[in-house]
C-alpha cells in the first residue's frame, strides 16, 4: 500500500497523468498513477488556486480517496468511473461534477462522507464491506445498487433515483431510522436480508415499488406520486397512499402484500383507483383497519385490487 497526494494547478489536471501526482504531500510530481493498493489525497497542500479541477479522463481506481483539508474549492469532474477499494471522504469545501459508475469494491470495512455534495455518478456497491454511510447521499443521475455485501444507512437519509437491488449477490441492507427518497424501489433478485429498522421509503413520481419476497422488518413504505405499480410477496409496517393526492394502483396478480397498517386516504376529489394485472386479483393485507380510511375504486369493479383485510 502506497500514498499519492494530488497536485492540482488552476486548471485541468488528469487523473491518469503522472504530473498529477506526488509520492509524499511535499514532494515532486512524477509519481505513479494510483492503483488499487494506493490511498489517494487531496490535501492543504494539493490546491494551488481557485478553478483547480481533478479530471477523472480514464477508469480510476484508489484505496481511499480523502479530500481532508483541501482548500480553494476544487472540482472534480469526469465521465469515467471510479473504483474505490476503501473509503470515500469529500468536504463541503468542494464541487463533484463527476458521472459515470463509482464502484466500492472494499473487502473489508469502509465508510462514505458526502459532505452534503449532491454528485452525478452512480453508486455501485460490489465488494464485501460492510459500507457505512457517515451523513446525507444525494446522487442526482443514475441508481444506487447493492450487488453483493453489506451496505448500512446508518439511519441517514439519502436522495437518489433509484434503489436497485435485483442481483443474485448475497447481500445484507441495514437501514436503520433512515429516510429514503426515491423514484422507484427494485428487488426481483435472492439471497437479500434486510435488518431491523424503522426507515421510511418515499417513492415519488410514477415509481414501482417492487419489493420481492422480503420482510422489510419494520420498514414504511410511502407511495407519493400519481401512479405506481406493486409487486412482490413483501412485509412491511405502513403502507400509505397520502391524502390529497390522485392516484393510480396496479398490483400484480397472486401476489401477497401484507403490512400491519395501510393508510389510504382517499376522498371525493382524490381518488385511488386500484387495478390488478391478470387473474386471479393480488391480495392486500393489513392486520388494522380503522374506520377513516377511505377507499375510492374504479368503475370496473373487476379490477378491484384492495380484496381482502385480515
Amino acid at each position: 500500500m502506497a500514498d499519492r497526494f494530488a497536485e492540482l494547478a488552476v486548471g485541468n489536471n488528469n487523473w491518469s497523468s503522472v504530473n498529477t501526482w506526488k509520492a509524499t504531500t511535499d514532494g515532486a510530481t512524477g509519481a505513479s498513477v494510483p492503483t488499487s493498493a494506493d490511498n489517494v489525497y487531496v490535501n492543504a497542500d494539493s490546491v494551488q488556486g481557485a478553478g483547480a479541477t481533478l479530471t477523472v479522463d480514464a477508469v480510476a481506481s484508489c484505496l481511499d480517496m480523502d479530500w481532508t483539508g483541501a482548500t480553494n474549492t476544487p472540482t472534480l469532474a469526469g465521465a469515467s468511473g471510479v473504483n474505490i477499494y476503501g473509503s470515500l471522504t469529500f468536504i463541503a469545501g468542494m464541487s463533484v461534477t463527476a458521472s459515470g459508475l463509482w464502484d466500492f469494491k472494499s473487502v473489508g470495512a469502509a465508510t462514505i462522507t458526502t459532505a452534503g455534495q449532491s454528485v452525478p455518478f452512480r453508486y455501485y456497491f460490489t465488494g464485501a464491506g460492510p459500507f457505512t454511510l457517515q451523513d446525507t447521499l444525494t446522487t442526482t443521475n443514475g441508481d444506487f445498487q447493492l450487488v453483493t455485501g453489506t451496505l448500512d444507512i446508518n439511519g441517514q437519509t439519502i436522495n437518489i433515483k433509484s434503489m436497485t437491488l435485483t442481483a443474485a449477490g448475497v447481500r445484507t441492507l441495514t437501514l436503520g431510522a433512515a429516510t429514503v427518497n426515491c423514484t422507484a424501489w427494485a428487488y426481483t433478485g435472492t439471497n437479500l436480508t434486510v435488518t431491523a429498522n424503522t426507515a421510511t421509503i418515499n417513492i415519488s413520481g410514477t415509481g414501482a415499488l417492487a419489493g420481492g419476497d422480503v420482510d422489510y422488518n419494520g420498514a414504511d413504505f410511502n407511495l407519493n406520486g400519481s401512479a405506481h405499480t406493486l409487486s412482490g410477496d413483501f412485509t412491511c409496517i405502513n403502507l400509505t397512499l397520502p391524502a390529497a393526492t390522485t392516484q393510480t394502483i396496479t398490483l400484480t396478480a397472486g401476489e401477497v402484500i401484507r403490512c400491519t397498517v395501510a393508510t389510504l386516504d382517499g376522498d371525493a376529489t382524490h381518488l385511488h383507483t386500484f387495478g390488478a394485472t391478470g387473474a386471479p386479483r393480488p391480495v392486500l393485507i393489513s392486520k388494522t383497519r380503522t374506520d377513516d380510511y377511505v377507499v375510492k375504486v374504479g368503475v370496473d369493479l373487476e379490477k378491484l385490487a384492495f380484496a381482502t383485510w385480515a
